[in-house]
């Protein structure tokens, strides 16, 4: 790709100013898509007469360039002023892409040929003077297709463009140990020690049915300090699983749930286990509850009839009645002098 380059001072130029303000956006656009057309078809700056009309150009267009000092009229056209100052020509250009492509097969060549160690018919690297019986244009010969891989030249009589010999892989003897006898009943077998990913398995297992599921690092780092404090991986799985279980048949708030974390640097295995709730409440059930509780206590505070009537015979000091004078309850009992109905039964009143 070429770049037709354009300088930041063109809009202030002095060239630029000497085209009228009214025809200079469209006079100075035509300047610029001529430029690019130029530089990608490699004309070295000419805009031929059949191109202006593909460029919307007009006269006054062109002639407002040419008295401006960008365009110069030549044979079959208009030339760009001083293009070759500012501008690649086409021969530079060319040799830059020719030297690019050269490069781009030399690196293909290193790539395909050289680090495979193999040799393709055609490639001008492979064979520069012609030896896999081409000519001189780099094309196969008569006897020799595309296609065909070349012949491979014998170490023994090979002196220029042979093939190096392919080393060839010596295997090498791996020993095999000896198997141990009674390896399944061997000490270290039976005193193999807990490996990391039976905790890990271990602690997912017992993580999965706590109910309270906080902190899981912190939790896993004591559950792996816990398990010597058990006494063992299995115990310790079976006391987490059997104690979450328990905090979860509770019904207890899941604020007053341990964590794991907690429990375990606690060692509240030795703890009794949660009672589980025969039948959980809701929380209108527990509110009316505690509204029961607290009008059941202000029932007993309360002092019953009798109760009353004692206390307020006392305010009156002692009082009593004439026989056959009594004022009567329903009980048969005097309401002033609190004497008993049997009392009152065996009085005399004469």
């Amino acid at each position: 790709m070429v770049w037709f380059k354009v300088d930041d001072g063109l809009a202030s130029a002095l060239k630029t100013t000497r085209i009228p303000r009214a025809r200079r956006a469209a006079a100075m656009g035509l300047w610029v898509l001529a430029g690019s057309w130029a530089a990608r078809e490699l004309t070295d700056g000419l805009i031929p007469d059949h191109m202006l009309a593909e460029l919307a150009c007009t006269k006054r267009m062109a002639a407002d360039l040419v008295e401006a000092g960008f365009w110069e009229v030549v044979d079959g056209g208009y030339q760009f002023h001083n293009w070759s100052l500012y501008n690649p020509d086409a021969a530079s250009v060319g040799s830059a892409r020719s030297a690019m492509t050269d490069g781009g097969q030399e690196g293909n060549h290193r790539r395909w040929h050289v680090q495979r160690n193999r040799k393709a018919p055609g490639c001008v690297w492979c064979y520069p003077e012609g030896e896999d019986g081409s000519g001189s244009d780099g094309k196969p010969g008569p006897d020799r297709s595309p296609e065909s891989p070349p012949d491979r030249v014998p170490d023994s009589g090979a002196e220029s463009g042979a093939n190096p010999p392919v080393p060839v892989p010596v295997p090498v003897p791996v020993p095999v140990p000896e198997p141990m006898e009674n390896a399944s009943h061997s000490p270290a077998r039976e005193r193999r020690p807990v490996v990391v990913d039976e905790v890990a398995g271990s602690f997912a297992r017992a993580w999965k049915t706590w109910p309270k599921k906080a902190d899981r690092k912190s939790a896993l780092a004591r559950y792996k300090t816990a398990v010597k404090a058990r006494g063992g991986l299995t115990e310790l799985e079976a006391d987490v699983i059997r104690f979450g279980q328990a905090y979860a048949r509770s019904a207890e708030e899941m604020r007053f749930v341990p964590g794991l974390a907690p429990w375990l640097h606690g060692e509240r295995w030795h703890d009794d286990l949660p009672v589980p709730a025969l039948h959980p409440m809701t929380r209108d059930e527990q509110n009316m509850a505690v509204v029961r509780r607290l009008e059941a206590r202000e029932r007993d505070q309360r002092p019953t009839r009798g109760q009353e009537h004692l206390a307020y015979i006392a305010s009156l000091g002692t009082a009593s009645c004439e026989p056959g004078h009594h004022k009567l309850t329903v009980d048969g009992s005097c309401a002033v002098c609190i004497t008993p109905a049997h009392e009152i039964a065996t009085e005399n009143p004469f």
